[in-house]
């Protein structure tokens, strides 16, 4: 019977690129993580492991109250890993995460319209009005100070030979900057 058992709930299967969430105080935010995926082996029934994915694995570090400045290193330990079902977590990589916060805050910056294409020849842009024409942005102080502004994605000009109107996103100043 025992060998039985043992076969049936015995195997062990790796699921890549789980998410890790840091949870931390009111007022910081995460500035850098030295990975923000880890691997998990889990071993189980055939059927508890069958029903998982990477979506419904978490790792969750809690950094609350511990000192927030500069550089910290998180163990993950096995206990840090939620697994629905029976199947239960025997490894992880890393085994630990370097954490950088910085203190959270906002930021008023100017909207920027950024032209895919000029209008056609013998036409000139005039005027281009944005509304909203200032965004509030919220994140770590040291990614906040170095934003200037916010560009909208490409609008396109050409063909265009009158006043027009159009909606369209922003570009995340964080992406245009290639940082996290």
């Amino acid at each position: 019977s025992w060998y039985i058992v043992h076969d049936a709930i015995s195997n062990e299967f790796t699921i890549n690129g789980v998410a890790i969430n840091v949870l931390s105080d009111e007022g910081w935010s995460i500035l850098d993580l030295s990975t923000d995926t880890a691997d998990i082996r889990l071993r189980g029934s055939e059927q508890d492991i069958g029903s998982l994915n990477r979506e419904n694995i978490q790792v969750v570090l809690d950094v609350r109250g511990t000192e927030m400045e500069g550089e910290l290193t998180v163990p993950i330990s096995l206990d840090r890993i939620n697994v629905p079902g029976g199947a239960r977590p025997i490894s992880i990589r890393p085994e630990e995460v370097t954490v950088i916060l910085d203190r959270e805050g906002e930021r008023m910056v100017p909207v920027k319209v950024e032209r895919q294409s000029d209008p056609p020849p013998g036409y000139v842009v005039e005027e281009v009005i944005c509304i909203p024409a200032a965004v509030t942005l919220q994140g770590p102080l040291k990614l906040l100070n170095e934003v200037e502004e916010v560009k909208t994605l490409p609008i396109g000009l050409e063909g265009r030979m009158q006043s027009f109107s159009v909606r369209s996103a922003l570009e995340s100043p964080v992406q245009a900057q290639g940082s996290r």
